[in-house]
């Protein structure tokens, strides 16, 4: 397999390539892994540029079908309501070593006190369920579940100035707990899970009890495949030794350009628009691959697309990123990338998964130069579609000489 059919059949898998038309909100199969709410819109943005007719975060934010919760590397997702109960069960840790790794250090001084880590998850979950009787903001929830915890369950935070629990269990906790999240609150309010089932508070004894649909192994291999198991573990912040032992008997072999990975589901070939245009947000699950080899062959364009704090987001053209999202104030509209003279690039505004009504426009190329490619997008239609109405989305010029 080419690296380019690696990227159509991720492109095809995750719906990217689908043109937007009536259906329901939770209508996008990148629910089953969860869609990650990180950044300004991000689940909303992710959603529109998969077909679902969604205008805003805040459409998304009160649809009754769609649940925000704290799961896979403590991120916020959105997940079908219906599903919770199994997502949970999903998105535990494969075992305790799997526990410890995930918790991101919270698990030396629960070692260090002989308790093993997936009893302290449990003990998080048990307070939590216990403190959050009503909505209440993450400040106030932290304040009480602090009284309620051992020392080896807390630890000193310089950015605040005090002792609290831990943050991984914490959030990932509030699952356990039977606790969602309030789209759109900023401190972020937690409330009971309405007509949740009677069980312990704490992780799933068996995560491999979910339906296939919702494994987060599977679904890495789903959607980001052909991948390894490395690429899995560093995804799900696993020792790569649980990976392997979980991984499905049904994956592929294939090899991409010499590489050898696994996916899971149908491998044929993808009829790809090349002109397919999509401003992925920067934390979408296309960009969220662990090879970025893959994605972008050029490593010195790595650490603009993925910096350490932030991440701008990019503009995704056929197989290729092609440039990258920057969001500033005071602008109208959105400039898309740069492209050699002799390759052209025409939005399309059907294709553009941010939006109709986009117009293309190409400058005249200098002699010897680069013809840019803008495409506008009025103040008016980008905020009605995205939210950005206090934004300027620019494509840098990272990619002066083409595809990367």
């Amino acid at each position: 397999m080419k690296r380019s059919e690696a990227l159509a059949h991720r492109i095809h898998a995750q719906q990217l390539d689908r043109a937007e038309t009536a259906r329901a909100i939770t209508d996008a199969d990148v629910f089953d892994f969860g869609v990650q709410d990180t950044g300004r819109d991000g689940a909303s943005w992710a959603l529109a540029n998969r077909g679902v007719p969604v205008r805003d975060a805040a459409e998304l934010e009160a649809s009754p079908d769609v649940a925000l919760a704290w799961t896979l590397r403590a991120a916020p997702h959105y997940y079908r309501r219906a599903d919770l109960p199994e997502v949970l069960i999903a998105t535990s840790p494969l075992s305790d070593q799997d526990a410890a790794k995930r918790v991101i250090g919270a698990d030396k001084p629960l070692k260090e006190a002989g308790i093993p880590t997936l009893t302290g998850l449990t003990e998080v979950a048990t307070q939590l369920r216990q403190v959050v009787t009503r909505p209440m903001a993450k400040g106030e929830v932290s304040t009480r579940l602090t009284k309620r915890l051992d020392a080896p369950y807390l630890r000193y935070c310089g950015a605040c100035q005090a002792t609290h629990s831990w943050e991984v269990p914490f959030r990932v906790g509030t699952l356990y707990a039977g606790l969602e999240l309030e789209p759109g609150t900023s401190p972020p309010v937690l409330h009971r899970i309405a007509s949740w089932p009677k069980r312990r508070p704490g992780p799933a004894p068996d995560p491999m009890a979910a339906p296939q649909s919702l494994q987060p192994i599977r679904n890495y291999l789903r959607f980001l495949g052909p991948a390894t198991p490395n690429d899995v573990a560093a995804f799900l912040d696993s020792p790569v030794g649980e990976i392997k032992k979980h991984w499905p008997e049904d994956a592929l072999a294939v090899s991409v350009d010499g590489r050898q990975g696994w996916v899971l589901g149908e491998i044929g070939e993808i009829d790809h628009d090349q002109e397919l245009l999509r401003l992925l947000g920067g934390f979408d699950l296309f960009l969220q691959g662990k090879d970025r080899d893959v994605i972008v062959p050029d490593r010195a364009k790595h650490k603009a697309l993925w910096p350490i704090l932030g991440r701008p987001g990019a503009v995704l053209l056929g197989t290729e990123i092609v440039g990258e999202l920057a969001a500033e104030d005071g602008w109208q509209g959105l400039h898309a990338t740069p492209r050699p003279v002799d390759q052209p690039v025409r939005a399309n505004p059907s294709a553009a998964g941010s939006r109709s009504g986009a117009a293309g426009r190409t400058s005249r190329p200098e002699a010897g130069r680069h013809r840019r490619t803008v495409m506008i997008i009025s103040r008016r239609e980008w905020s009605s579609r995205i939210s950005l109405n206090r934004s300027r989305a620019v494509v840098r010029d990272h990619f002066p000489e083409g595809r990367p």
